[in-house]
Protein backbone atom coordinates (compact mmCIF):
# COMPACT_ATOMS: atom_id res chain seq x y z
CA UNK A 1 0.00 0.00 0.00
CA UNK A 2 1.46 3.36 -1.03
CA UNK A 3 1.95 6.31 1.30
CA UNK A 4 -0.23 8.32 -1.09
CA UNK A 5 -3.14 5.91 -0.63
CA UNK A 6 -2.75 5.92 3.16
CA UNK A 7 -2.71 9.71 3.19
CA UNK A 8 -5.77 9.98 0.94
CA UNK A 9 -7.81 7.48 2.95
CA UNK A 10 -6.81 9.10 6.26
CA UNK A 11 -7.74 12.53 4.82
CA UNK A 12 -11.11 11.11 3.72
CA UNK A 13 -11.81 9.83 7.24
CA UNK A 14 -10.49 12.99 8.88
CA UNK A 15 -12.73 15.20 6.74
CA UNK A 16 -15.77 13.35 8.04
CA UNK A 17 -14.51 13.77 11.60
CA UNK A 18 -14.07 17.51 10.97
CA UNK A 19 -17.52 17.83 9.38
CA UNK A 20 -19.12 15.56 11.97
CA UNK A 21 -20.67 13.54 9.17
CA UNK A 22 -21.19 9.83 8.67
CA UNK A 23 -18.65 7.96 6.56
CA UNK A 24 -20.06 6.64 3.27
CA UNK A 25 -18.91 3.45 1.59
CA UNK A 26 -15.88 4.14 -0.58
CA UNK A 27 -13.43 2.50 -2.94
CA UNK A 28 -10.69 3.13 -0.38
CA UNK A 29 -11.82 0.17 1.68
CA UNK A 30 -11.34 -2.27 -1.20
CA UNK A 31 -7.59 -1.62 -1.12
CA UNK A 32 -7.16 -2.43 2.57
CA UNK A 33 -6.34 -6.12 2.49
CA UNK A 34 -4.74 -6.68 5.89
CA UNK A 35 -4.32 -5.18 9.34
CA UNK A 36 -0.98 -3.56 8.58
CA UNK A 37 -2.77 -1.43 5.95
CA UNK A 38 -5.58 -0.60 8.37
CA UNK A 39 -3.17 0.43 11.13
CA UNK A 40 -1.21 2.59 8.69
CA UNK A 41 -4.43 4.48 7.93
CA UNK A 42 -5.28 4.66 11.63
CA UNK A 43 -1.89 6.14 12.45
CA UNK A 44 -2.17 8.73 9.67
CA UNK A 45 -5.65 9.66 10.92
CA UNK A 46 -4.27 9.94 14.47
CA UNK A 47 -1.59 12.35 13.28
CA UNK A 48 -4.21 14.50 11.55
CA UNK A 49 -6.40 14.54 14.66
CA UNK A 50 -3.39 15.66 16.70
CA UNK A 51 -2.32 18.32 14.21
CA UNK A 52 -5.69 19.78 13.22
CA UNK A 53 -8.00 18.93 16.11
CA UNK A 54 -5.49 19.29 18.96
CA UNK A 55 -6.35 15.76 20.07
CA UNK A 56 -4.26 14.80 23.10
CA UNK A 57 -3.76 11.03 23.53
CA UNK A 58 -4.28 9.63 27.03
CA UNK A 59 -3.95 5.94 26.30
CA UNK A 60 -5.31 2.97 24.40
CA UNK A 61 -8.41 0.90 23.84
CA UNK A 62 -8.40 -2.80 23.06
CA UNK A 63 -11.34 -4.20 21.12
CA UNK A 64 -12.62 -7.66 20.14
CA UNK A 65 -11.29 -9.37 23.25
CA UNK A 66 -14.37 -11.57 23.75
CA UNK A 67 -15.95 -14.23 21.56
CA UNK A 68 -19.11 -12.13 21.32
CA UNK A 69 -17.33 -9.03 19.99
CA UNK A 70 -15.08 -11.09 17.71
CA UNK A 71 -18.14 -12.70 16.13
CA UNK A 72 -19.69 -9.26 15.55
CA UNK A 73 -16.54 -8.15 13.68
CA UNK A 74 -15.80 -11.45 11.91
CA UNK A 75 -12.34 -11.77 13.45
CA UNK A 76 -10.49 -14.09 15.81
CA UNK A 77 -8.13 -11.61 17.47
CA UNK A 78 -8.18 -8.18 19.12
CA UNK A 79 -7.33 -4.75 17.72
CA UNK A 80 -6.29 -1.44 19.26
CA UNK A 81 -6.99 2.27 18.93
CA UNK A 82 -6.15 5.50 20.75
CA UNK A 83 -8.13 7.34 23.41
CA UNK A 84 -8.14 11.13 23.81
CA UNK A 85 -8.35 13.67 26.61
CA UNK A 86 -11.32 15.50 25.07
CA UNK A 87 -13.47 12.36 25.09
CA UNK A 88 -12.33 10.97 28.45
CA UNK A 89 -14.54 11.58 31.48
CA UNK A 90 -13.82 10.93 35.17
CA UNK A 91 -16.52 9.87 37.62
CA UNK A 92 -19.28 11.69 35.75
CA UNK A 93 -22.96 10.86 36.07
CA UNK A 94 -24.15 12.48 32.81
CA UNK A 95 -22.89 12.09 29.24
CA UNK A 96 -24.29 14.00 26.26
CA UNK A 97 -24.85 11.70 23.27
CA UNK A 98 -25.74 14.41 20.76
CA UNK A 99 -22.34 14.09 19.08
CA UNK A 100 -22.53 10.33 18.58
CA UNK A 101 -23.80 8.32 15.61
CA UNK A 102 -24.49 4.69 16.66
CA UNK A 103 -23.16 4.31 20.22
CA UNK A 104 -22.69 1.03 22.06
CA UNK A 105 -21.75 0.94 25.75
CA UNK A 106 -18.98 -1.50 26.66
CA UNK A 107 -18.20 -2.19 30.34
CA UNK A 108 -14.46 -2.72 30.63
CA UNK A 109 -11.67 -3.06 33.16
CA UNK A 110 -9.43 -0.01 32.95
CA UNK A 111 -5.72 0.06 33.76
CA UNK A 112 -3.46 2.95 34.74
CA UNK A 113 0.13 2.27 33.74
CA UNK A 114 2.96 3.69 35.85
CA UNK A 115 5.97 2.36 33.92
CA UNK A 116 6.98 2.48 30.27
CA UNK A 117 6.92 -0.76 28.28
CA UNK A 118 9.68 0.05 25.77
CA UNK A 119 10.65 -1.86 22.62
CA UNK A 120 13.96 -3.07 24.05
CA UNK A 121 12.10 -4.90 26.85
CA UNK A 122 9.73 -6.84 24.57
CA UNK A 123 8.26 -9.40 24.45
CA UNK A 124 6.37 -8.71 27.66
CA UNK A 125 5.19 -11.31 30.15
CA UNK A 126 2.19 -11.12 32.46
CA UNK A 127 4.58 -10.23 35.29
CA UNK A 128 5.96 -7.33 33.25
CA UNK A 129 2.44 -5.96 32.83
CA UNK A 130 1.61 -6.41 36.52
CA UNK A 131 4.78 -4.56 37.50
CA UNK A 132 3.90 -1.66 35.18
CA UNK A 133 0.30 -1.39 36.47
CA UNK A 134 -0.55 1.28 39.04
CA UNK A 135 -4.28 0.72 39.44
CA UNK A 136 -7.52 -0.72 38.09
CA UNK A 137 -10.65 1.22 37.19
CA UNK A 138 -14.28 0.28 36.60
CA UNK A 139 -14.72 1.82 33.17
CA UNK A 140 -16.91 2.18 30.11
CA UNK A 141 -15.85 2.61 26.54
CA UNK A 142 -18.44 3.98 24.17
CA UNK A 143 -17.76 2.69 20.69
CA UNK A 144 -19.39 4.64 17.90
CA UNK A 145 -19.90 3.52 14.32
CA UNK A 146 -19.51 6.53 12.02
CA UNK A 147 -19.93 4.43 8.88
CA UNK A 148 -23.27 5.02 7.16
CA UNK A 149 -23.73 1.26 6.73
CA UNK A 150 -23.90 0.91 10.53
CA UNK A 151 -23.22 -2.10 12.72
CA UNK A 152 -21.81 -4.72 12.49
CA UNK A 153 -18.46 -3.62 11.11
CA UNK A 154 -15.69 -5.69 9.60
CA UNK A 155 -12.41 -5.49 11.46
CA UNK A 156 -10.34 -3.57 8.88
CA UNK A 157 -12.85 -0.70 8.66
CA UNK A 158 -12.98 -0.63 12.45
CA UNK A 159 -9.21 -0.37 12.80
CA UNK A 160 -8.89 2.34 10.14
CA UNK A 161 -11.31 4.67 11.95
CA UNK A 162 -9.32 4.51 15.21
CA UNK A 163 -11.06 1.39 16.43
CA UNK A 164 -14.40 3.29 16.35
CA UNK A 165 -13.52 4.78 19.74
CA UNK A 166 -16.10 7.29 20.95
CA UNK A 167 -15.47 7.98 24.63
CA UNK A 168 -13.85 6.59 27.78
CA UNK A 169 -15.59 6.94 31.15
CA UNK A 170 -13.54 6.22 34.26
CA UNK A 171 -14.82 5.29 37.68
CA UNK A 172 -12.84 5.42 40.92
CA UNK A 173 -9.21 4.34 40.59
CA UNK A 174 -8.45 1.33 42.76
CA UNK A 175 -4.94 1.53 44.16
CA UNK A 176 -5.61 -1.64 46.17
CA UNK A 177 -6.07 -3.59 42.96
CA UNK A 178 -3.63 -6.42 43.68
CA UNK A 179 -6.18 -8.47 45.64
CA UNK A 180 -8.90 -8.18 42.98
CA UNK A 181 -9.34 -11.36 40.95
CA UNK A 182 -9.70 -9.76 37.55
CA UNK A 183 -10.99 -12.82 35.69
CA UNK A 184 -13.60 -13.43 38.42
CA UNK A 185 -15.12 -9.93 38.28
CA UNK A 186 -18.85 -10.38 37.71
CA UNK A 187 -20.82 -7.80 35.77
CA UNK A 188 -24.44 -6.69 35.96
CA UNK A 189 -25.81 -3.99 33.66
CA UNK A 190 -29.22 -2.40 34.18
CA UNK A 191 -30.75 -0.20 31.47
CA UNK A 192 -33.55 2.13 32.61
CA UNK A 193 -34.06 0.07 35.74
CA UNK A 194 -34.24 -3.29 33.98
CA UNK A 195 -31.65 -6.04 33.71
CA UNK A 196 -29.85 -5.77 30.37
CA UNK A 197 -26.89 -8.15 30.50
CA UNK A 198 -24.29 -9.74 32.69
CA UNK A 199 -20.66 -10.57 32.07
CA UNK A 200 -17.36 -11.75 33.47
CA UNK A 201 -13.83 -10.38 33.65
CA UNK A 202 -12.64 -13.56 31.95
CA UNK A 203 -14.50 -12.48 28.79
CA UNK A 204 -11.49 -10.25 28.02
CA UNK A 205 -8.99 -12.85 26.72
CA UNK A 206 -9.43 -14.93 29.86
CA UNK A 207 -8.14 -12.11 32.09
CA UNK A 208 -8.07 -8.36 31.28
CA UNK A 209 -4.33 -8.32 32.04
CA UNK A 210 -3.89 -10.52 28.96
CA UNK A 211 -5.54 -7.80 26.86
CA UNK A 212 -2.94 -5.33 28.11
CA UNK A 213 -0.17 -7.83 27.45
CA UNK A 214 -1.47 -8.35 23.91
CA UNK A 215 -1.57 -4.58 23.41
CA UNK A 216 1.96 -4.05 24.73
CA UNK A 217 3.44 -6.68 22.43
CA UNK A 218 1.36 -5.73 19.39
CA UNK A 219 2.17 -2.02 19.69
CA UNK A 220 5.87 -2.85 19.35
CA UNK A 221 5.21 -4.44 15.94
CA UNK A 222 3.89 -1.10 14.71
CA UNK A 223 6.64 1.07 16.19
CA UNK A 224 4.52 2.15 19.17
CA UNK A 225 4.63 1.48 22.89
CA UNK A 226 2.74 1.91 26.15
CA UNK A 227 4.08 4.68 28.40
CA UNK A 228 3.77 5.60 32.06
CA UNK A 229 0.56 7.57 32.59
CA UNK A 230 -1.36 5.78 29.85
CA UNK A 231 -4.87 4.56 30.56
CA UNK A 232 -5.91 1.33 28.89
CA UNK A 233 -9.45 0.13 28.37
CA UNK A 234 -8.96 -3.62 28.21
CA UNK A 235 -11.97 -4.85 26.28
CA UNK A 236 -15.69 -5.48 26.65
CA UNK A 237 -16.58 -7.99 29.40
CA UNK A 238 -20.36 -7.96 28.81
CA UNK A 239 -22.17 -10.93 27.31
CA UNK A 240 -24.08 -8.84 24.78
CA UNK A 241 -23.91 -5.45 23.08
CA UNK A 242 -25.61 -2.63 24.99
CA UNK A 243 -27.01 -0.08 22.53
CA UNK A 244 -27.69 3.31 24.13
CA UNK A 245 -29.62 6.45 23.21
CA UNK A 246 -30.45 9.86 24.64
CA UNK A 247 -32.56 9.53 27.80
CA UNK A 248 -31.13 6.19 28.91
CA UNK A 249 -30.01 5.54 32.48
CA UNK A 250 -27.41 2.81 32.90
CA UNK A 251 -26.18 1.21 36.12
CA UNK A 252 -23.08 -0.98 35.85
CA UNK A 253 -21.94 -3.14 38.77
CA UNK A 254 -18.43 -4.60 38.46
CA UNK A 255 -18.68 -6.51 41.79
CA UNK A 256 -15.29 -6.26 43.55
CA UNK A 257 -14.02 -3.52 41.21
CA UNK A 258 -16.74 -0.92 41.73
CA UNK A 259 -19.82 0.61 40.14
CA UNK A 260 -20.80 3.26 37.59
CA UNK A 261 -24.15 5.02 37.15
CA UNK A 262 -24.52 7.09 33.99
CA UNK A 263 -27.37 9.08 32.46
CA UNK A 264 -27.19 9.75 28.74
CA UNK A 265 -28.75 13.00 27.56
Amino acid sequence: MSETFVEKYASFLHQHHMNHSSIPDSDFEKSIIDKSHAYAVQNALFEKLQRHNHAIPIGWKVGCTSKMTQQMSSTDEPFFGRMFKKTTFSQVDTINLSGFFNPILEPEVGFLMVEDLPPNAAPFSEQDILKATGGLIPAVEIVDCRYSSGWPLKILRTIADNGVHGAFIKGTLRNDWQHIERAAITLKVELNGHFETDGLGANALGDPIQSVRWLANTCIKYGLNIKAGDFISAGNIANKAVFIKEGDDVSIDFSSLGKLDIRFT
